[in-house]
């Protein structure tokens, strides 16, 4: 039985599967607030950091539609942002059989949220 024309797939990808970047966060760690558990990456708010992730395109996907991405946050500061922002950038690039994995992202997606006053161990969607 195949997987053929499934439209909506959602694969989660966990913070532990990155790899560091040029740039790289904090290393991913255990975030406890009562009964929630958490493994989060602290990113600095003072300049870019970045880390990779390989993502094996489902079989099945439509390849005619979108890709979408939505990115899971937690608030780990003891203070949280104040009217701050958050900005994630998004590139990738493709690989197949006899493919080198060093292949060039291409331009990035950037996504913004502006105006955020969530307290420590709020979560955040993209």
């Amino acid at each position: 039985m195949g997987y053929w024309g499934l439209k909506n797939i959602e694969t989660f990808l966990p913070i532990d599967w990155a790899e560091d970047g040029t740039t790289a966060p904090e290393a991913a760690a255990l975030v406890t607030s009562g009964s929630g558990n958490f493994r989060a990456r602290n990113f600095a708010s003072d300049q870019s950091e970045d880390i990779a992730i390989s993502w094996k395109v489902p079989v099945g996907i439509d390849t005619a539609a979108p890709i979408t991405i939505r990115v899971n946050m937690i608030v780990t500061n003891a203070t949280g942002p104040s009217n701050e922002g958050i900005v994630f950038d998004l590139s990738g690039y493709c690989t197949g059989d006899n493919d080198s994995i060093n292949g060039t992202p291409g331009d990035s997606v950037n996504a913004t949220s502006t105006a955020l006053t969530a307290a420590q161990y709020d979560l955040q969607d993209t």
